[in-house]
């Protein structure tokens, strides 16, 4: 009988220690990113913590998820929200890495900024005559941002005070007809087209 109970307690002992040792390891890039679990994609969710993270999975199932099966959801400003459906299987320990992306917002803001400050020093060159750089730094614009009426309308405008008229009408043309708003390319689109007696090819 002796041998029998110890044989038992060998095997509670040894219950124990896979339990203990599935663990839910949670690394991010970048660091700091919240983390919830979620019984549904409707759940609020409750968070447990932030990146890097090493936690019991049964701490997990049995505090937050109430469930084998669950969502882990990773946040962090300014990155797109990663999801993850997870189950626990048996007592193997569960590592997860995640390289965040950062949002499609955040990446539009820093865009536009960038433009915003990139055509303030074009004007800038305008202004000084160094009409050669203002559009060497146009045409780098024009590939990065090729859907911004602004950038062929400053272009236009290079060309037009560096006397090359055929050109800046094709490029207040081009500002005019990606964004029918911008009055200041049309009034030059107009007034070149009038004063040079240029005319608007057909389908353009």
């Amino acid at each position: 009988m002796k041998i029998i109970y110890l044989l038992i307690a060998v095997k509670l002992l040894s219950l124990s220690y896979w339990c203990l040792a599935e663990d839910l390891t949670i690394t991010s890039n970048p660091e700091q990113a919240e983390i919830f679990v979620k019984s549904s994609a409707s759940d609020p969710g409750v968070k447990i913590g932030k990146t890097p993270l090493k936690i019991p999975m049964n701490e997990v199932v049995t505090n937050f998820a109430k469930s084998n099966v669950f969502i882990l959801e990773i946040n962090k400003e300014g990155f797109d929200t990663y999801r993850v459906l997870l189950t626990r299987t048996g007592s193997n320990d569960i590592e997860l890495s995640v390289n965040m992306e950062v949002s499609k917002n955040l990446k539009l803001v820093k865009d536009v900024d960038y433009l915003v400050t990139q055509l303030f020093e074009v004007q800038r060159q305008i202004r000084t005559k160094d009409y050669a750089d203002a559009l060497k730094k146009l045409d780098l614009l024009e590939k990065d941002f090729p859907h911004y009426s602004c950038v062929y309308e400053l272009k236009g405008s290079a060309y037009y005070l560096s006397k090359d008229f055929s050109k800046a009408l094709s490029y207040y043309r081009k500002a005019f007809s990606i964004n029918p708003d911008n009055r200041d390319a049309y009034i030059m689109k107009v007034y070149l087209e009038e004063k040079f007696n240029l005319k608007q090819p057909t389908g353009g």
